[in-house]
């Protein structure tokens, strides 16, 4: 692809979305509607990709990458034609050819971009346009051909008469730069005062110029996006391709299911009803998720399960089991064989393998260790009004159920806690502590710990 380049056409303010959001910048699968545009052009091979953008808006640097040059249209006449001029500075001078598509086509795939490049250099076409054969929308313009098949021009939709029956204009274009240069300089405003890209078709034919096109049949891929309904309905179909992925992958989606583009889910794992995995989330083998779950840019590890509960930015390693009805907030790490049953909210903390959370219990910035044992309604105060402060357990602690461990404490391995007790200070290993606030025994007393329990039974 070295005589290649592309522009993406993405400065449309998108007034019909009425929001204050640029509508390429809308969120389809936890990625902007651009971005997916901009990686299809990535997937051809293509590396020299321009991007026409609105003035002072920051937020396409991030949408389509550092990788991709970006031009702010000016304030003046407005248009997909003016648009294209603005980048024409950043054509080749040597003979070579240029993929020009809009921005708001997110269904758009690699395959389709690269059999219109190959129709267009096999003919030595100097315009090719990509056509659907049925209108999917209202909003499309439609392509009128001659009694020998060729295209004379492109009707544009007007705002006033609807769509009808026929061949479709997706927004996708190849040009040879030499041929696109010559016709730049002739367009002229259309009757609003827009330039328009579409009315590049006559002068070219004005010019003897060579325009072919391709017809594809995905009624999909030509959807564009005008209003929030088009976005809707774009939305719907993505969630279908990515659903539909990872069901030919191996995993069992009962669906409703919303599963982020970026997410990964590997084989054997089941995804119930109502569940979300967005951002960068990672889904071990023979998972379960859901039903009514979040995950959300984390990591379940294999053989774990997550059941109406919520995990964000965290990590569960193997054999993990979460819910019903907990939450696990950031930057928790969740070794394996860990049970945190209903109820509970883990925060900022690490949870030691084989540690038993039985519901009602909220530990925050607390390092726990393995084999522990947290009761019922157990609490790590973490926060004093000012700053919040850590709390470590050590291995095979059994902390009792109400207890209130008032940060920052170390509590020691081997060690108990009463019931209802308010640990205020540290707990040496292998020392129980009761009471309120919490003291060492006197004597040494048989509060067994689940271990004990365990290995009388």
């Amino acid at each position: 692809m070295d005589n290649w380049q592309a522009i993406i056409m993405a400065a449309g303010k998108g007034t019909r979305m009425k929001s204050k959001l640029p509508k390429l910048l809308q969120p389809i699968c936890g990625k902007p509607m651009v971005s997916y545009v901009a990686d299809a052009i990535r997937n051809t091979g293509i590396s020299e990709i321009v991007g026409v953008i609105p003035a002072e808006e920051d937020g396409f640097t991030h949408a389509l990458g550092d990788s991709i040059t970006l031009i702010e249209q000016n304030n003046g006449p407005g248009g997909t034609g003016a648009a294209l001029y603005s980048a024409k500075h950043m054509l080749k001078e040597s003979d070579g050819n240029v993929l020009v598509i809009n921005g708001d086509l997110p269904l758009i795939t690699a395959n389709t971009i690269l059999r219109l490049i190959e129709l267009h250099s096999s003919i030595g076409s100097d315009i090719s346009v990509l056509t659907v054969k049925s209108m999917p929308s209202l909003d499309m313009g439609k392509i009128v051909r001659d009694n020998k098949n060729n295209i004379t021009h492109i009707n544009e939709y007007d705002g006033k008469n609807g769509a009808s029956d026929g061949e479709g204009n997706v927004g996708v274009y190849c040009f040879k730069i030499s041929s696109l240069k010559e016709t730049l300089t002739k367009l002229k405003p259309s009757e609003i005062g827009d330039y328009r890209i579409t009315d590049i078709i006559p002068i070219a034919n004005e010019n003897s110029n060579i325009i072919s096109s391709l017809q594809i049949e995905d009624y999909d891929q030509a959807l564009g996006v005008n209003n929030g309904v088009d976005l809707s309905i774009v939305r719907q179909r993505m969630q279908r391709r990515i659903n539909e992925k990872w069901l030919l992958n191996g995993v069992s989606i009962i669906e409703p299911a919303y599963i982020d583009e970026s997410a990964y889910i590997s084989s054997d794992s089941i995804i119930y009803p109502n569940t979300f995995i967005s951002g960068n989330s990672y889904i071990g083998s023979n998972a379960v998720i859901g039903p009514n779950s979040i995950v959300n840019e984390s990591s379940i590890g294999e053989y774990s399960r997550i059941t109406q509960s919520v995990v964000e930015n965290s990590i569960l390693e193997n054999n993990t089991d979460v819910g019903p009805y907990s939450h696990i907030r950031p930057d928790s790490h969740i070794e394996s064989n860990v049970h945190i049953g209903n109820y509970a909210e883990i925060k900022n903390s690490r949870i030691g393998e084989g540690t038993q959370i039985g519901h009602f219990s909220y530990l925050g910035d607390s390092d726990v260790g393995t084999e522990v044992n947290i009761g019922a309604g157990v609490i790590t105060c973490n926060f004093d009004g000012r700053s919040k402060h850590k709390t470590s357990i050590g291995d095979r602690a059994f902390i009792g159920s109400d207890s209130l461990l008032i940060a920052p404490l170390n509590i020691g391995h081997d060690t108990s806690t009463g019931a209802g007790s308010v640990i205020t200070k540290d707990v040496p290993d292998g020392v129980t502590v009761i009471g309120m606030p919490a003291r060492k025994l006197a004597k040494k007393q048989s509060i067994k710990t689940h271990k004990d329990r365990n290995e009388s039974n």
